[in-house]
């Protein structure tokens, strides 16, 4: 018995009769989507199969005006799932996948805003301009090669240049010096890293023609010394006291001195209280502490100066209980009016330079750096700077607006006497920190300044001080200051 051959309907005779004299192709897409392969039906078990296949409907608008349903074959399936999903995943192109242009690394404007209404460029006054670095240099690399690989840097045998990117090796572990062409045997460790070819693009010493490189132990002769010498003068006057400046300050010092003193760095400490007059913690041994008063703040008398400033390992226990109870140590020292140089005459005052100088000349043998806390201006002694404050409240500039002659005279000194002193600290390897937290609103911190810019000290402004407010930058003022740290080496 025959059997007919049937085919599936076609959109119309004369895309059917187009469809048969093309060339079927299994399993290829269409070339257009109007055109298809038309698969042949021979027996009943075909078309079974065929109805069987996985087939997708599809509206197509033919002349604008006609729709109608065609079926599509398995693999224009599969290519259009294919498309859909990266549509959905959105797969970054080869354009997309290369590195960001960053201007900010060639050009960058003089201002970060500029007008954006005629009235604001009416008044936008200022010169604008455009600064472009077209061969703007990278950071040079650091290379440790005792940490990293625990081994000495490779360098030539012959003129000791190091290994560059333009060292050649060879198969035998050696590698050709660049200068003197001579070649030298590398060290086994270096040589089993340099067999991997991915180690050449990780390696700096290897990609870039110039780097550093950190100095190992047997570059030195013998092991340096390091130690520090650490001077705190703490204002302990009614307003330091009231504003919680002494609290907070031998808090943090506290917390400093003991991350040191379990460190290898060996350091020196002595403190200083000032008010009216000077207060010494003598440390005759590690258990106890005595406090000595110098009524005379202009004497420059300074009691027992071998006790004064002492180890922090072997003395750190008084030294400790005395920042555990600071606070109540300057309220038991009472302030005697002060009669030489002062401004209100009372036992507020504070006599800061005689302080200063005292530090300076318990470390000017040995060097280190001196931190002070004061709270305000300094009106008592030797360098009291209330002459300048007296001036500016008769004047009344500290009230009226600011002119120029009142910025020039505010931005300059008004006692050599800081200048001098920073001078004698820069000589004698001794550095002057300080933090300033007043609540007037004039401190004099350009003269104050004059202590500290001859020996590369800074000094921190804290206006209008509040002990929980200002804490944490209190806190970083101390540790930036104490992060310092002076090596001396002997040759």
């Amino acid at each position: 018995m025959s059997q007919r051959r049937r085919y599936p309907a076609l959109p119309s005779n004369q895309q059917a009769q187009q469809d048969q004299n093309q060339p079927q192709v299994e399993n290829m897409p269409p070339q257009n989507t109007n055109s298809y392969s038309i698969p042949v039906i021979e027996t009943q078990e075909e078309q079974q199969s065929f109805t069987q296949q996985p087939v997708v409907q599809q509206q197509i608008q033919q002349n604008n005006t006609n729709n109608s349903t065609v079926q599509q074959t398995p693999y224009y399936q599969e290519q259009q799932n294919t498309y859909a999903a990266q549509q959905m995943n959105q797969i970054p192109t080869q354009a997309e996948q290369l590195p960001k242009f960053q201007p900010s690394n060639i050009m960058q404007f003089t201002h970060g805003m500029f007008p954006v209404s005629n009235g604001e460029l009416q008044h936008f006054k200022m010169p604008t301009g455009l600064i472009i670095t077209p061969h703007l240099e990278e950071q040079m690399p650091t290379v440790d090669f005792n940490t990293e690989l625990r081994l000495n840097p490779p360098r030539c045998a012959n003129c000791k240049g190091f290994v560059s990117c333009y060292s050649q090796f060879t198969d035998q572990g050696r590698h050709i010096c660049p200068l003197c062409n001579m070649e030298s045997q590398l060290d086994f460790e270096y040589e089993r890293l340099m067999r991997i070819p991915e180690q050449h693009q990780l390696r700096p010493e290897l990609q870039n023609e110039a780097y550093e490189v950190v100095a190992p132990d047997i570059y030195r002769v013998r092991r340096t010394e390091t130690f520090e010498t650490l001077s705190f003068v703490i204002d302990i006057s009614n307003h330091a006291i009231q504003s919680g400046l002494v609290k907070n300050a031998a808090q943090i010092i506290l917390e400093q001195l003991t991350e040191l003193k379990n460190a290898e760095i060996r350091t020196m400490v002595s403190i200083l209280l000032v008010n009216t007059q000077l207060h010494y913690f003598v440390f005759r041994n590690a258990e106890n502490f005595e406090i000595l008063t110098v009524p005379d703040v202009d004497s420059n008398y300074i009691p027992a100066p071998r006790d004064v400033i002492v180890a922090l390992k072997s003395r750190g226990d008084p030294i400790f209980a005395i920042l555990q109870n600071l606070e109540q140590i300057a309220k038991s020292i009472p302030a005697v009016v002060s009669t030489k140089n002062s401004f209100t005459h009372s036992s507020s005052d504070l006599a800061f330079y005689s302080a200063i100088e005292s530090a300076y000349k318990c470390m000017q043998n040995v060097g280190g750096r001196i931190l002070y806390f004061i709270s305000q201006i300094p009106s008592a002694g030797e360098g009291s700077l209330h002459e300048k404050l007296e001036a500016r409240k008769q004047s009344g500039k500290s009230v009226a607006i600011p002119d120029a002659a009142a910025v020039k005279e505010a931005l300059t000194g008004a006692n050599e006497k800081y200048t001098d002193l920073g001078v004698k600290c820069a000589l004698s390897h001794v550095s002057v920190d300080g933090i300033v937290a007043t609540f007037s609103e004039f401190c004099d911190l350009a003269t104050l300044h004059e202590l500290s810019r001859p020996c590369a000290g800074n000094i921190k402004h804290l206006p209008e001080y509040d002990e929980r407010r200002d804490y944490e930058l209190l806190k970083q003022y101390v540790v930036e200051s104490e992060a310092a740290i002076t090596t001396w080496r002997v040759v």
